[in-house]
């Protein structure tokens, strides 16, 4: 399995609930082929209009004992904290819970979190990333963490 193909299942499922809630969305890239380079993102989505941007990642470590969801900040902690239990809940995973993070580009856009699935080194974190009713209930999370932190809500 490649960290790609995982994450864009999640990515077209993300896209679809938030449409189906009105939300206009843009995607960096529609599928594996397309070259979206991590500098150009952000402003592929200021240029786009884009109020909020989610990304999506599975993570990796070099043990097989890494496991669990995180979800990655920079300026958006309240935006992170809304989400990242929600996400954690549907996966079913550890909830890893939410890291600050000054380094990575896609956070330079605010509001904006990098959510991590869980770990592909992990084989009983692989195994819940790829059950396939996963990524309908991890776009539902992210939605209404979306709308929480939007209405200020706890």
């Amino acid at each position: 399995f490649r960290e790609a193909d995982i994450a864009l299942r999640y990515v077209h499922a993300l896209d679809d609930e938030a449409q189906a809630r009105g939300w206009p969305t843009f995607l960096t890239r529609h599928d594996n082929e397309t070259h979206a380079p991590l500098g150009q993102r952000v402003k592929a989505a200021k240029d786009a209009g884009c109020t909020v941007l989610i990304s999506l990642h599975v993570n990796a470590a070099l043990t097989s004992a890494a496991t669990g969801v995180e979800t990655l900040y920079r300026a958006s902690r309240d935006l992170a904290d809304h989400i990242q239990p929600r996400v954690a809940d549907v996966m079913g995973l550890r909830d890893s819970g939410v890291k600050f993070r000054d380094d990575l580009a896609i956070l330079r856009f605010t509001p904006s979190v990098l959510v991590e699935l869980g770990f592909i080194s992990n084989q009983y974190d692989l195994i819940a990333m790829m059950k396939p009713e996963r990524p309908a209930l991890v776009a539902s999370a992210i939605c209404n963490g979306i709308e929480h932190s939007m209405r200020g809500d706890s």
